[in-house]
């Protein structure tokens, strides 16, 4: 039955309820607040009573310090006392202990007399004397039976005993004008409040009207607005599986090309590794062909000095023929000597002919010397050369691996250039990487987020249906799915 109301039905209603609590509330508040001033009405005497009483002490104070007599002091006391006015009226009130009264402003014409020849005041008198004398203050609540008849009649007095003075301070009031006030007070609350709910109700059948066309159209554009929400999520949903779908195979390729880089990674480091033994080598090749090479210089210089050498046994070697040949000559000077005496120069012809024939030995083997030497010295002349060309070769090979040496250097160095480079680029790669993966959680959250809001949409789409229903109610809404 509530459901097939519209939503200005169902607003008014809303609204009387409201009123109507309120004004029970507003009943209830008037309750507690006559409470709240009649508790405030009868704490008021004991205030002006403790108010009086700080008077009192004052006219006491002076009588103690000399300034003035006892009968002075209760003379300037009732003085002050009856100068005193509570809400415009003089209701501050004095008795003896002895039933004398010594300020009475709501009865003057008692002031001066016994309390006890006062017709109906004699009870009251009592019940104030005894609290006084028992408590030495407190509330009295007197009621006469002969004037106060009805509901709520009587008197509240708060009185205090002033001991050294025999005195009975208090004040009092009528039960029936805390009434009245009351009342007052009630009356003015109840008509500000009954004016108040009147002008809320105008103005809020007011407010009611004005939104409910505005709100109805809005409900109109929030049911259209859902629909495209929904097809709009649908697509957002569509493109982020796309998305995630793409994003995990770049994902995939990303993987695979850092393998490969990492594989390149491993050579260039082993080409780098190989570059650097085989700077190691070539440099201590180039050593090797310079201690070679200092080696070569140590055989020219030895081949030159034998070549000299044998160039002085060739000169000794032209000697010894020299003197060969003079021996020669000698001894067949000495042969012909030798047979021109005859018998006699057998003997010495037999020697010359042996110095002869050393001297031909000699000068043969001096001959076979000098082509020995001469021999060697072309052997020598022919290793000259020979080592020369070896040392140009091996001054060469020196120069040539210095020159595979730097060679090799830039390999090493170029070979730590790409090594340090494919380094970065899978530092790159990596941070591709988890920007990839990151991207990819994100393309599947945002997927999941795109369904989330796909159901959102269509559970929007049913909620504005649901409120399209409540606006104009069953009768006037229909819901599409």
């Amino acid at each position: 039955m509530i459901m097939r109301l519209g939503l200005a039905t169902k607003i008014f209603i809303i609204i009387f309820l409201v009123i109507f609590s309120f004004s029970i509330a507003m009943l209830f508040g008037i309750y507690k607040l006559s409470s709240a001033f009649y508790v405030s009405e009868k704490n008021m005497p004991k205030e002006i009573v403790v108010a009086a009483s700080g008077l009192v002490d004052y006219a006491r104070g002076l009588q103690r310090q000399g300034v003035s007599t006892g009968d002075q002091a209760r003379d300037q006391a009732r003085t002050m006392l009856s100068a005193m006015k509570i809400n415009g009226k003089k209701n501050i009130f004095v008795y003896a202990y002895d039933g004398t009264v010594v300020l009475d402003p709501a009865h003057q014409d008692r002031e001066g007399k016994n309390i006890a020849d006062v017709e109906g005041a004699a009870e009251r008198f009592n019940k104030l004397k005894d609290l006084c004398t028992s408590a030495g203050e407190g509330f009295v609540y007197y009621r006469d039976p002969k004037k106060d008849s009805g509901f709520f009649t009587g008197s509240l007095s708060y009185v205090m005993a002033v001991d050294d003075w025999q005195w009975i301070l208090g004040t009092s009031i009528q039960a029936r004008d805390v009434l009245e006030e009351i009342l007052d007070s009630i009356t003015l609350i109840g008509i500000v409040c009954t004016f108040f709910t009147v002008i809320t109700w105008i103005l809020l059948l007011a407010i009611v009207r004005s939104i409910y066309r505005p709100f109805n159209e809005l409900s109109e554009q929030l049911k259209e607005s859902s629909v495209n929400t929904t097809k709009l999520a649908q697509r957002i949903a569509q493109a982020s599986m796309s998305l995630s779908e793409g994003t995990s195979q770049q994902a995939a390729s990303i993987e695979e090309t850092s393998a490969t880089l990492q594989e390149i990674s491993s050579k260039a480091d082993d080409n780098a590794g190989n570059a650097q033994q085989a700077s190691k080598l070539a440099t201590e090749t180039r050593t090797s062909v310079m201690n070679g090479n200092e080696s070569i210089n140590q055989l020219h210089t030895s081949i030159e000095s034998i070549d000299k050498t044998g160039e002085e046994i060739a000169e000794i070697a032209q000697g010894i023929e020299g003197i060969a040949f003079q021996t020669n000559l000698l001894a067949l000077n000495a042969a012909v000597e030798a047979a021109r005496a005859g018998e006699a120069g057998k003997g010495f012809a037999v020697v010359a002919e042996e110095v002869r024939n050393l001297a031909q030995r000699s000068a043969e083997q001096a001959s076979v010397a000098t082509q020995l030497v001469e021999t060697n010295k072309s052997s020598i002349s022919a290793g000259k050369e020979k080592v020369q060309h070896v040392l140009q070769g091996f001054e060469k090979i020196s120069d040539e691996t210095h020159t595979v040496a730097g060679i090799v250097d830039g390999i090493s160095s170029a070979s730590n250039e790409q090594s340090g480079g494919v380094s970065q680029i899978m530092r790159a790669i990596a941070e591709v990487e988890a920007v990839v993966q990151r991207n990819s959680a994100t393309a599947e959250e945002t997927a999941g987020t795109g369904e989330e809001l796909t159901a959102q949409a269509l559970e929007l789409e049913s909620v504005v249906n649901k409120l399209v229903m409540v606006i104009k109610g069953s009768r006037n809404g229909t819901t599409k799915k």
